[in-house]
């Protein structure tokens, strides 16, 4: 069966729980994927599982890799609290009063995950004009980057990543990096 898949967190945005192996929650529900990515890797086992009821569940499925996932074997289903305690492996009591500080309700569905890299923050040191530049800070010739290959916009923390922000790194330093290769060619910018 499929651990950890990747699947869209919009449900998780919208009211989902993630509950660690012994049944506890450990973090804000509602940080981005990255900040839980983090958070979910310092659990035991380096695993947790997204929690979601019946209206969750609906809204999952108008994504296609919750689709994928669900086709995949790795959502699975518990009627009530206790077998969802017995699904994941924890103390019934503990999970039950987790599940009653939520909004959640039977039956369940429920994704094991864990954290994974899937993207990078930083890159190459570049100038305004997406030169790669030395230690000393002068550009090496003829070498851009732009996009995933040169620092990004950020920052060096996992917050700082929205999602977006590599796309509009590789849009926009593209564009900037076209333009220097062709002024150092002489053409047309």
């Amino acid at each position: 069966m499929p651990q950890g898949a990747l699947i869209s967190w919009a449900p998780m945005m919208e009211g989902g729980v993630q509950v660690n192996a012994e049944g506890r929650r450990f973090h804000d529900d509602t940080e981005g994927y990255s900040e839980a990515s983090v958070r979910v890797l310092a659990q035991p086992g380096g695993v947790a599982w997204n929690l979601l009821d019946p209206r969750l569940l609906t809204l999952a499925r108008t994504f296609p890799d919750f689709l994928a996932a669900e086709a995949a074997g790795a959502v699975r289903h518990a009627v009530d609290a206790q077998a969802l305690a017995a699904l994941i492996g924890c103390d019934a009591v503990t999970l039950a009063a987790t599940l009653a500080e939520t909004r959640l309700r039977a039956p369940y569905g429920a994704v094991k995950v864990t954290g994974a890299l899937f993207h990078t923050q930083g890159g190459l040191d570049i100038d305004a004009q997406c030169r790669v530049l030395r230690d000393d800070g002068t550009p090496f010739p003829d070498l851009l980057a732009a996009g995933g290959a040169a620092r990004g916009v950020s920052g060096n923390a996992v917050w700082g990543y929205l999602s977006g922000n590599g796309l509009l790194s590789a849009v926009a330093g593209g564009y900037i990096a076209a333009r220097t290769a062709a002024a150092q060619i002489g053409g047309d910018t």
